[in-house]
């Protein structure tokens, strides 16, 4: 692409957390590579790594909260006048009187990393039974009793979301110009719920593989990985329950924080597992490559359906084979018996035999981290993301 271009980043935190906040300055770092410049506004900070989040930017600035359209339309405005961006890239916002003048204002491209504008609940599984769910935003959700959520932190009366602002935020979302997303499930999903299939790219999620291949997996190490928000979605109770039924040794470290930590902690007391899982809280991006070296199998028990899970190819990138169920987008980057395993089933059981599988045959783990390697290389590489996203920038920017 020859043209430099001008983007408005907008990401729900400033700063490291999760993936999403991950994936942003991923997203970010691999354009400004390219010679293109950004802008980034934000919701909320978060207090980790701040200032190194916004190296990567020529600015930010907050979203002021609690606006109505015109004040928003102002404020984008400012923005504009100030900052010049030829498009807009949305990560994700909750705010939907800035979405609106935002998409008014500016060629936007919104990059869909979750379910939040088409699930009440977030999480696109129901709420008793974590059974998937495959049905549309509609008033049946309440009927579902979807619209019912889990108490704020240490209170006690449940959350209620309303179906009409969360229809107001799909259909602004619906107004953009383009949309991004990470597989081909989110895509189904976003058609699913009325966008046009013609305006929906599908750029998986990408990684940097590291130049000097990782030691392949010891036949030494019993450790089994876990990264990632601790929330009940991202299924730790049941690798916790795995670790309780698996015939080979193993401990777990694991590695993020989360509303549902301290339920954790208390889960892996009762289960007599406390001696062998070690709760490491969050760590810096890029002092991660420790754990996952002295892993032998790193574990994605998500119970949702993922978008799509960075942290699968960040494995697959340091020749670990990856353990997950088959939901959402993991089937996108985890071929089963190839970069992974594939468990048969929802629960712990099916879980702790996958994952006995690989501990139990570490030339067969050595197998899978060495294609998975191969494949984050040839298919979830920064230049191969970096393209299909200029191609997307360049045709948002000319109206296409």
């Amino acid at each position: 692409m020859g043209k430099s271009y001008r983007t408005l980043t907008i990401g729900e935190a400033l700063g490291y957390f999760g993936g999403l906040e991950q994936f942003v300055i991923q997203v970010a770092g691999v354009l400004k590579e390219r010679g293109h410049k950004h802008w980034l506004l934000y919701e909320h900070p978060t207090g980790n790594d701040e200032e190194k989040y916004k190296s990567v930017f020529e600015d930010t600035a907050p979203i002021p909260p609690d606006g109505d359209i015109d004040f928003y339309r102002k404020f984008v405005s400012e923005v504009c006048e100030k900052w010049k961006p030829d498009v807009a890239l949305l990560h994700k916002t909750r705010n939907t009187a800035f979405l609106e003048a935002l998409v008014e204002r500016v060629p936007t491209i919104t990059i869909n990393q979750d379910h939040y504008i088409y699930c009440l609940r977030e999480t696109r599984y129901f709420p008793v039974n974590r059974a998937i769910c495959t049905y549309p935003l509609s008033w049946k959700c309440i009927a579902r009793g979807c619209c019912i959520g889990r108490p704020l932190r240490h209170g006690f009366i449940p959350t209620f979301q309303s179906l009409s602002a969360r229809r107001k935020m799909l259909n602004a979302q619906r107004r953009a110009h383009r949309a991004v997303v990470l597989s081909e499930h989110m895509k189904s999903e976003l058609v699913l719920n009325g966008f046009d299939p013609e305006r929906v790219d599908v750029i998986p999620g990408f990684t940097r593989v590291p130049e000097n291949e990782f030691p392949p997996v010891s036949d030494d190490s019993d450790i089994l990985l876990f990264v990632g928000q601790v929330i009940r979605s991202k299924g730790l109770d049941l690798l916790l329950n795995a670790l309780k039924l698996l015939k080979h040794p193993a401990r777990l470290r694991v590695i993020g924080k989360g509303t549902a930590l301290d339920a954790n902690v208390v889960l892996a007391r009762q289960l007599g597992i406390s001696d062998k899982v070690d709760f490491v809280g969050w760590v810096p991006h890029d002092s991660l490559d420790k754990y996952f070296k002295e892993a032998a199998v790193v574990v994605v028990p998500s119970a949702w359906a993922e978008p799509f899970c960075l942290v699968g190819i960040e494995s697959m990138a340091r020749s670990r084979p990856v353990v997950a169920f088959k939901v959402g987008g993991i089937p996108q980057w985890l071929q089963d018996g190839k970069t992974g395993i594939l468990a048969r089933e929802i629960s712990a059981q099916a879980l702790a035999e996958s994952i006995d599988t690989l501990l139990g045959d570490r030339d067969l783990a050595r197998r899978l981290g060495a294609y998975g390697r191969k494949r984050a290389m040839e298919e979830f590489s920064p230049s191969v993301a970096g393209d299909r996203l200029e191609k997307t920038i360049e045709k948002t920017a000319r109206g296409g």
